[in-house]
């Protein structure tokens, strides 16, 4: 990953090279030699985001690059901020490693996991079409239902929580209300009008929640 860049360009190995020291490990060893922990995201991390403003380095350095405004998501986002020169590379990569190993951690101890599946639609009241149902439905059984008229619909909490026991996460908490048929929540199918959504994760007794 990134090997071409990196024999290429100088500017490319001052990146891998500023990263290794912050890290404390070889990177060029993890990126270019040793795919066993790059597969692990504890160093996958890092090592993404070293590549990435490597590359960026490199194109700086042979182009006339001009750029506006930078964005990215999830991991892309630090990327984003190092690139924009508000966040520090070293800092960048070593937050990186321990956001990867984080999630590798709570990979690996599925049953210390606690999910919560907020409100949604219910399967009485998410009618979809025959063939939608079909589809879901050969994939995902438990998420088949229909509506009271009788009509194909989907079970999205069912859906979910039997693809959460399906990868051993066993505490599994529900807010039961339908978003349709309760008033205080937003509801697309009940008032026509766009809305918008927000996930997040939090940290509770070291690990993520």
């Amino acid at each position: 990953m990134g090997r071409d860049f990196h024999e290429n360009f100088a500017a490319a190995r001052r990146v891998y090279e500023e990263s290794s020291e912050a890290l404390g490990l070889d990177l060029d060893d993890i990126c270019f030699a040793d795919p066993p922990r790059l597969r692990l995201t504890e160093f996958a991390q890092p090592a993404i985001l070293a590549t990435e403003i490597a590359m960026l380095r490199a194109l700086e350095g042979e182009t006339d690059l001009e750029v506006a405004a930078w964005g990215g998501h999830s991991l892309g986002e630090y990327t984003a901020l190092v690139a924009a020169g508000a966040l520090p590379l070293a800092a960048a990569v070593r937050i990186a490693r321990a956001r990867g190993r984080l999630m590798q951690e709570a990979v690996l101890n599925r049953g210390r996991m606690v999910a919560l599946i907020g409100p949604a639609a219910c399967g009485r009241c998410y009618e979809v079409s025959a063939e939608l149902h079909d589809e879901v439905s050969a994939v995902l059984p438990q998420a088949r239902s229909m509506t009271r008229q009788g009509t194909p619909a989907l079970d999205l909490r069912a859906g979910i929580a039997a693809q959460l026991a399906a990868e051993g996460v066993t505490d599994v908490r529900h807010d039961d209300r339908c978003t349709i048929e309760t008033p205080e929540l937003f509801s697309y199918r009940r008032e026509r009008t766009t809305g918008r959504f927000a996930g997040y994760i939090w940290m509770d007794g070291g690990g993520a929640s």
